[in-house]
């Protein structure tokens, strides 16, 4: 659990620092996207990062780019806003 609170602590400071990013340098945000992704792999708790930066395409498309979380089904999200897409509705464990 301590692990989980870390990332969450972490996924939002990293949305902070982004946020500010967007504003005084707007030229620099592909790499901060490139480090929340960098972060996030590193961290783990992927849906804690999904759910914080779900507005910031940005950051989205860098998640979901298996050059940074190998493994992630980009096809499990909508294209144009990030949503998850119910793939398996007859499972109520896992619908996703």
């Amino acid at each position: 659990m301590e692990k989980r609170k870390a990332t969450l602590l972490l996924a939002q400071l990293s949305y902070d620092l982004f946020s500010k990013v967007k504003i005084s340098l707007p030229e620099e945000i592909e790499n901060a996207a490139s480090h929340v992704a960098r972060s996030a792999a590193e961290t783990g708790f992927f849906i804690l990062w999904f759910k914080i930066f779900r507005d910031e395409p940005t950051v989205m498309e860098k998640l979901l780019d298996s050059e940074y979380i190998p493994g992630t089904a980009s096809e499990c999200f909508k294209e144009d806003t990030y949503e998850w897409l119910n793939r398996n509705p007859a499972n109520n464990d896992d619908p996703i």
